[in-house]
């Protein structure tokens, strides 16, 4: 084993709307990874580490 750990996934919660939500992660860099599902979204940051963008 090299010592290297994977990245840790990182949730943030949102409110209000989806498609808000998403143009603004989007406007500061993010881009979207595959994966989704109802109630949440995959992004990378500008460097590359991934988040979820979850509604409840």
């Amino acid at each position: 084993m090299s010592g290297r750990r994977p990245p840790a996934v990182r949730g943030v919660r949102a409110t209000g709307n989806r498609a808000v939500a998403e143009q603004r992660v989007l406007a500061l860099g993010a881009r979207r990874l595959p994966g989704a599902g109802d109630d949440f979204r995959v992004y990378a940051d500008p460097v590359g580490h991934p988040f979820c963008l979850v509604w409840e």
